[in-house]
């Protein structure tokens, strides 16, 4: 396969990362050599013991250590005089003290911290820089990544995000290794632009977005989904993940905050010797979903020929009934792709450094191939057909996953004022997927064992699989961060970086391997992207005190980001015998697009903090797009709210069962911008005759908008906090409503102004989101040595367009709707009223069956109801960790595609057996019957997962000396992914998307309801050694 190739923006940015990096690495590094040294122990005010982990912060300067396993600190190079240290540790109150350093000598200070709510302590990253989380008027939810990915069965960052913050839903597309998945949270948000949030690395906006399968031939579609960063980003550089959930939250990042914000910090080192972690793990991987049989009724007509004898045909007496078979393709044929799949993973990380100069450093190897396996009768017939020639691999095993991913985080102190921090990561990455026709072909085959081993259509698993549909990706993200603090009351911040990601797709199909016929002539198909997002941000903070009871955080900042996307297509058809290239195919295309985009913006925001109990909060941001028409100026986004510490106020009652509340509101506005071409008027070049030569032309593609601005997106957010019987209980709830105004709409256009493309995009609607979300976490009861707690999150959410301009009708699917006071991307269809078997023989005829005459709503296309529980035992101390997720959906329906073509073909149970179930022979009916309605398989798609299951033995220093290994701590531990499902849903599994090639008129949003079918997720089982040195 090609590789991407490096462009020069790319070799610029690689060169100037690298340079900080020499550089930092040959500076000074012996910091004892001047100032003081600070150091002492941190241990809990409870139980004595040390606290790990904890930041240690010498207030007004850039100095920070955190404490390690014994809760011992040192902080060195400390300018002489009285000093305030700062111990920070999430479930720990705050706490400060003043020391007084000596010039060159050493000074001993210790912390006892209580405890305080989870849920309130703490820093959190922002826009404006670190802040208190209890200071902030938005909920802003935390994943500690570090500690889940230890011993969770955890492959990428979606499994990271899946059932571990309410509102906040993963979606699989498809179950094949390698593929991607999508993002939402709070639901939609756009009639006609992506609902995909942003995503930020160590403050860097990188490339998000997932498309959908790649055409990888003529009527062939992959039935994996375009990588985004969260897909192809390790889990194991992550340390923590903050998610801000709406326009309430987001307004400070502009026109593309309003679907959330994703907030990824990476691993940093610390002061220390050298820590290493060498880590491994081993999995094996299987389809947990059946594909469901097909049936045929064997049968004789009236002359005795040898018929499918349906039911409808065999009442009336059309013909006489034999015998009943079924058969399934993936379960029953000697042909069937189904083997065990495997993964392993290898990493080393390393960190450390002293007090001037930290770094971490981590690389890793990762492998998984998937359970699809050509058996040993397709590999025996398609080396017969080549004339012996050997099948290569990557036909046996056609899915696979290869990955490499590099990390490495420096940090310098410059002086006790500034430091300055590298990020630099890189994923290289190889996979297949194959053509999701092989589910097709195995869910609609004929019900029993033909010629074709049961498989729809002629072909076969060794017929699908000989088209290679490779892909490699190299994505290089990096970031240089600064901070200086030239007085004690002001800081300034600056962030430049890039994310660069080069993806190549090349398909083959050699002339004679598929031995259908349609294909047979063979094709080459390559495509190369090149997408790269820059971020500059650029802020200032000045804090200080009005009196001793107000404080005053004055924020000011400005921001750029430009995103440049190249597209290059070549297309090949009917290949001569040998030939692979395009330029050698009979007939060949070719196609390149350039687009780029930009957005600028500034803000400024005003916080106060009265007393430590109530803070206001104020700002604004104005933005400019290139995305916007010639016509529009600066968007405008404002927020405000109050976050107020309800519990420390004079009236709340001491000693009660509650120990802390905090009461907040946020109001906020954001945006979603059009795409890049959007707003222009497009013309384009194509190929004409005239009088009878061929020359060049030009059509008007799209008219342009010269007017067209962003959806306005604003939100009010409303909650509270709560810490009960001394932090065993903490809750957290939030209601929020959301209203969009200029809403992004297209508008179709008559073919008779010659307009060719998909209409003129404009802001002429509306539409209000809204819903409550809630997050619990309980320690049900603690014993000596023994923990036991559950946490239980989830939420309720609801859209509904509120306004359309009069007359305009977006484009629509066959069922797929927009309709004024409903929700999004409604399913929409003729209900089947009723049906009866008047004359009781068991078989519905069309007259027996009731079909609504007008359409209604059916439901929505993904679920408005979540709720995830996790239970977790901790025993011997915490070295013994057991741990379950278990994640339910609702509130939507699924098209069962799988069923309906089924019988479409006519190897559905409700066609064939004489015992079918009513409701079975109904939905099939009123499908056929005139004006045809998909109603009867548009099925509730509510279902529960047993998601994730653990136990992680960490074992004693002591235990690991007589295996000489010199490890401090080792970590093992065995789960499971995906290991049970509970649904009414008839198809394979119901939490699976859209086939690409039905994506219809709605572009890239891929946010709809369809099984059609396509890989249902896979289930894992994987065991994980983790050794720290």
């Amino acid at each position: 396969m090609g590789k991407p190739r490096m462009n020069r923006s790319f070799a610029i940015l690689l060169t100037f990362t690298l340079l900080p990096i020499v550089a930092l690495a040959a500076a000074p590094t012996d910091a004892r050599a001047q100032g003081g040294t600070i150091t002492g122990q941190v241990t809990d005010a409870g139980t004595g013991a040390p606290v790990e982990l904890a930041q240690v912060t010498v207030e007004g300067t850039r100095i920070s250590v955190t404490t390690t396993a014994q809760g011992r600190y040192l902080v060195t190079g400390v300018s002489a005089g009285v000093r305030t240290v700062t111990v920070q540790r999430l479930g720990y109150s705050d706490a400060s003290q003043e020391v007084t350093v000596p010039e060159g000598g050493a000074v001993s200070l210790d912390f006892a911290l209580a405890t305080a709510p989870v849920n309130l302590s703490g820093i959190v990253v922002t826009t404006t820089g670190e802040q208190q989380k209890l200071s902030i008027a938005n909920v802003i939810a935390t994943i500690g990544a570090d500690s889940i990915v230890t011993s969770a069965p955890i492959t990428n960052v979606t499994d990271l995000l899946q059932g571990r913050v309410p509102g906040v839903m993963t979606f699989s597309n498809a179950g094949m290794t390698g593929s991607s998945a999508r993002v939402r949270i709070r639901g939609f948000n756009s009639l006609s632009q992506d609902n995909t949030p942003l995503m930020i690395i160590d403050g860097v906006r990188v490339e998000n977005t997932t498309g959908g399968g790649s055409q990888i031939g003529p009527g062939q579609f992959s039935s994996g989904w375009t990588a985004g960063a969260v897909t192809d980003l390790n889990p194991e550089e992550i340390e923590s993940i903050d998610i801000v959930k709406g326009p309430s939250a987001a307004t400070l990042y502009g026109t593309d905050g309003a679907n959330g914000v994703i907030l990824i910090r990476t691993k940093r080192g610390q002061p220390g010797e050298a820590r290493w972690s060498v880590y491994t793990e081993g999995g094996l991987i299987q389809q947990a979903a059946d594909v469901h049989e097909g049936w045929y009724a064997w049968g004789r007509n009236a002359d005795g020929a040898s018929i499918r004898c349906e039911n409808r045909v065999r009442v009336v007496g059309g013909c006489t009934l034999d015998s009943l078979t079924t058969w399934s393709a993936f379960r029953d044929s000697p042909s069937a792709p189904l083997g065990l799949g495997h993964r392993e993973q290898l990493g080393v990380q390393v960190s450390g450094g002293v007090e001037r100069f930290r770094y971490f450093f981590a690389t890793e190897l990762e492998n998984e191939t998937g359970y699809l396996e050509l058996s040993e009768s397709e590999i025996q017939r398609k080396q017969e057909e080549r004339g012996g020639v050997e099948i290569p691999a990557w036909q046996r095993r056609p899915n696979y996953l290869k990955r490499m991913t590099m990390r490495g985080n420096v940090t310098a102190r410059l002086n006790e004022t500034a430091d300055i921090n590298v990020s630099t990561g890189v994923t290289l990455q190889q996979s297949q997927i194959p053509s999701n026709g092989v589910f097709w072909r195995g869910s609609w085959g004929p019900g029993y064992n033909d010629d074709n081993e049961g498989w729809w259509l002629g072909d076969r698993p060794g017929d699908l699989f000989a088209t290679r549909a490779g892909s490699n990706i190299t994505r290089f993200t990096t970031g240089i961060n600064g901070n200086w603090i030239p007085r004690p009351w002001l800081t300034f911040r600056g962030t430049v970086g890039l994310d660069h990601s080069a993806q190549f797709s090349d398909n083959l199909l050699r002339r004679g391997e598929d031995t259908s016929g349609a294909l047979n002539t063979g094709f080459r198909n390559h495509i190369r992207s090149d997408i790269a997002l820059y971020t500059v941000d650029l802020g200032s903070t000045a804090e200080f005190d009005i009196n001793p009871t107000v404080k005053s955080r004055t924020s000011f900042g400005v921001q750029y980001n430009r995103r440049h996307q190249g597209v290059a297509q070549a297309r090949g058809t009917d290949l001569p015998p040998g030939a692979q290239t395009v330029n050698g195919a009979a007939n060949y295309t070719a196609s390149e697009s350039n687009v780029q985009s930009v957005v600028a913006g500034t803000y400024v925001e005003q916080n106060f903090d009265l007393d430590g109990r109530f803070f206001l909060t104020a700002a604004l941001r104005a933005d400019g797009a290139s995305n916007f028409g010639k016509d529009f100026k600066t968007a405008w986004y404002p927020k405000g709210g109050f976050s107020w510490l309800i519990s420390e106020e004079g009236f709340f009652p001491r000693g009660s069962f509650i120990n802390s509340l905090r009461y907040r509101f946020a109001y906020g506005a954001s945006g979603v911008q059009p795409q890049a071409t959007d707003a222009l008027a497009d013309v384009r070049f194509a190929s004409v005759f005239v009088n009878g030569q061929s020359r060049t032309g030009a059509r008007l593609f799209a008219l342009g908008n010269p007017d067209l601005g962003p959806e306005r997106v604003t939100e009010y957010e409303t909650g509270f906090d709560m810490d009960m019987l001394d932090g065993r209980i903490q809750w957290e709830a939030t209601a929020y409503y959301r209203k969009s105004v200029d809403a992004l709409v297209r508008r179709a256009m008559p073919r008779s102004i010659g307009i060719t493309g998909t209409g003129q995009l404009d802001n002429v609607g509306s539409v209000r989101n809204m819903g409550v979300e809630a997050d619990v976490q309980a320690e049900v009861f603690s014993l000596a040595g023994a923990t036991f707690s559950v946490n239980v999150n989830g939420s309720v959410n609801s859209n509904e367009l509120l306004e359309l301009a009069e007359g305009l009708r977006p484009p629509e699917d066959r069922f797929i709707k927009f309709v004024e006071g409903w929700p999004l991307y409604g399913q929409w269809d003729r209900p089947v009223l009723g049906w009866n078997d008047d004359n009781g023989d068991g078989v519905l005829q069309a007259d027996e069956v009731q079909v609504g005459d007008s359409i209604i709503f059916i439901g929505n296309t993904n679920p408005t109801r979540m709720l995830n529980f996790t239970p977790t035992i901790s025993l011997l101390g915490g070295r013994l960790y057991l741990s379950s997720l278990f994640v339910y959906r609702g509130g939507w329906v699924q098209t069962n595609f799988s069923e309906l073509n089924k019988c479409n073909f006519g190897s559905c149970r409700a066609r064939n057996d004489p015992e079918a179930p009513l409701h079975l022979q109904a939905q099939y009916i009123a499908f056929t019957k005139p004006g045809l309605t998909y109603a009867g398989y548009q099925e509730d798609g509510t279902f529960t997962r047993w998601a994730e299951a653990l136990v992680s033995y960490t074992f004693q220093p002591g235990a690991l000396q007589p295996l000489g290994l010199g490890a401090s701590s080792a970590t093992v531990s065995l789960s499971a992914r995906n290991l049970m499902l509970w649904t009414d849903y008839t198809g394979p599994d119901p939490e699976v998307t859209a086939n690409p090639s039905l994506s219809g008129n709605f572009g890239t949003r891929w946010d709809l309801g369809y099984d059609n079918p396509t890989a249902p997720p896979a289930r894992y089982v994987i065991v994980r050694v983790k050794l720290n040195f």
